[in-house]
Formats: structure tokens, sequence, C-alpha cells
């Protein structure tokens, strides 16, 4: 029976891969242009801003960083390692929670279905998408940032408190932090953030051709008709379309003239939820220990509540009166140097070789 599934699987994805080779044959050139674009968003924004939270962040954890914290909460009858990759997670922004769970449970601190339940809450867009992206560089405006990533915050923070309330006071398996130098754990923290950085920049790639094909075989049009049943221009039907499945299309959202006060609270549940492509890269660094459908879930109850947190506080935050989010033109600057990214990689080309350079 199984084989026949097998087979019967193998029968339906060998001509829809055959038909997907022949439409990007046909179409590289359209192609190529759009992943050179996805690819210098990663270099110039994406990278830089990740790079050195991720980095801090594997470094605190390689230097037993999450071991004093359990150590220290523990007295007060809190679950300490899950406090630190519950506290990471919004730090540091959306792979860092998957990761260390998923380290937790090589260990030995916690099971495979407790990991599956602490990522679906062990999971924020940090300061850097919130506030350095959609703030700072597209509205014009780090106030209305920090409004957002306050709302991510208070949302996650919510649902932690209902979904893990029991698991806070549980305490998990003592392991020893490992004795290593400063250099070791240092250079190894790096090591680990650019395998990461890679995986979250070919995930990047991959949605950027799965946009294309869905642009190519009518998907895009077919649901652009569906939202203009409604009243909702082309243009804001595939801007919530693509940032929906990579929350890199911030700026095609910011740039579609949706109103201040529409746009605010759906930045904030957007960034609150993460992108499809945000969560397969939790799926891919988490290995086994994030339930898709348990995230998605779980993120848009979040988005929900980060949208209507938004509107509550959204009085206390008016636009500034140089903003220019109603133009139909791209809010983020063309211009920018690759520079620092193309050196975080040069730099890490030498430690993908696993030797150990403290020596």
């Amino acid at each position: 029976m199984f084989a026949d599934v097998y087979q019967c699987r193998i029968g339906i994805l060998l001509p829809v891969c055959l038909a997907l080779l022949i439409l990007l044959s046909t179409c590289c050139a359209e192609l190529a242009a759009i992943l050179c674009q996805q690819l210098a968003y990663c270099m110039q924004y994406l990278i830089p801003s990740l790079y050195a939270g991720m980095l801090i962040c594997q470094w605190m954890v390689s230097a037993g960083g999450l071991h004093l914290l359990q150590r220290m909460m523990s007295r007060f009858g809190v679950n300490g390692a899950l406090l630190g990759v519950y506290l990471l997670s919004q730090i540091a922004g959306y792979p860092i929670g998957a990761l260390l769970l998923c380290k937790m449970r090589y260990d030995g601190q916690i099971t495979g279905t407790e990991a599956k339940q602490y990522a679906t809450v062990c999971f924020g867009a940090g300061p850097s998408f919130p506030v350095g992206l959609a703030g700072a560089q597209l509205l014009h405006s780090p106030k209305a940032g920090w409004l957002l990533f306050l709302c991510c915050l208070i949302a996650n923070a919510v649902l932690a408190a209902v979904m893990l309330r029991k698991a806070w006071c549980t305490p998990t398996e003592w392991i020893e932090a490992p004795q290593q130098s400063v250099v070791s754990t240092l250079v190894t923290s790096a090591q680990h953030t650019l395998e990461s950085l890679w995986q979250i920049t070919a995930t990047v790639l991959l949605f950027g051709v799965i946009c294309f094909v869905c642009d190519a075989v009518g998907v895009t049009h077919l649901l652009q008709t569906v939202g203009g049943c409604f009243g909702v221009s082309p243009v804001i039907t595939k801007a919530l379309l693509y940032t929906l499945c990579d929350i890199t299309n911030l700026p095609k959202l910011c740039s579609a003239g949706i109103p201040y006060h529409i746009l605010l609270p759906l930045l904030a549940a957007y960034c609150t939820f993460g992108g499809i492509c945000v969560h397969c890269q939790c799926l891919t660094l988490g290995e086994g220990c994030v339930s898709l459908g348990r995230l998605l879930l779980t993120r848009v109850v979040a988005a929900l509540l980060a949208a209507l947190i938004c509107s509550l506080l959204l009085p206390f935050f008016p636009p500034p009166a140089s903003m220019d989010v109603f133009s139909n033109q791209p809010v983020v600057s063309k211009t920018g140097s690759l520079l620092p990214a193309l050196l975080i990689f040069c730099t890490g080309f030498p430690l993908f070789s696993k030797k150990d350079w403290t020596n």
C-alpha cells in the first residue's frame, strides 16, 4: 500500500517538476532579475540586520548563558532554560527560538513534544524588522517601529502566559555547561550564525521563485480578482499575498497606498505572524522540533491580537507630518553598499571547513 502511494506521489511530482523546469527555463531572464533583486535585498538589509543579534545569542548559548539563567531562576521555581530561550527569541529574531529549542532537545533537557509546544510562542520578530526596517526605513518613523515591536512583545507575552502556564514552573534537567575558552565559543558561534544565515537566504530565494511561478501561472491574478470582489485593489492584494509568503516583502506593503490607521495594525499583524518563509526557516533550523500546523495556528492568533493592541495604542502614535506612505513608489532606498554583507560571508568561508582555528 505504501509503495503504491509512493509511486503515485512520484508519478504526480515528476510531471509537475518537468513543467516547472520548462516554465522557468522559458522565463529565465525575468526570474533572474527577481532573484537578483531578492539576493541584493538579503545582502543589503536582511543579513547585516540579523547577523549581530544571531551572533550574540549564539555566543551567549555557547558560553553557558542559558545554564546560568537556569541556575538563577530555579531558586524562584521558574524554568530558567525556557525563560532564556523565550527572551532570546523575542530579542534576536524569528529563527532563534526554534534553533535553541533544537539544541535543548539534543541535550536531553526537553522532549520533542515539549519543543513543538514551546516553539509556537518562542517566536519573535526582534527589533530588526519592526524598528529598523518597517519603522525607520519604510515609514520614516522609528517611533512607529517601536510601537510595532511593543505590539509583538505584548501579543507573544499573552500567548506565552496562557499556553505555557505549567511549563514555566516545570524545571528542566540540569545540563552542565561545556567548558570552552572565550575564543573557541566565539568562533563556534560565528560559524553557526553564518550557516543559519545561508539557510535563511536560500529560503528567501526559494519563495522568490514561488511568487514568480504564482504570477506566471495566473494564481496571483486569480487572487487579485477575488480581492477585487471585496473592494481591494490589485496592488494591495498582491502586496498582502507577497508579504504573507515572505515578511521581507514589507516594502511592497508599505508602498501599496494603504492609509496609516490601517497600515500600522496590518504591519503589527504581519511582523507577529512572520510569514510562511519564516515558518519554513524555523521548520528547517528546528530539525523536528517545530510543528508547522500548530505554529501557523498560534501565529494567526498572535497576529490578530497584535493588530488589536496596535489599534488601541494607535491614537498615542500619530503619523509624522513627513511620512509618505500613500504613494505607489518604492519606499526603501535603492542606494546602499553590499560591502558589509559581502565581508560577513567572506569572513565566514574559512569557518565552514569545520577547522579548529583557536589552536
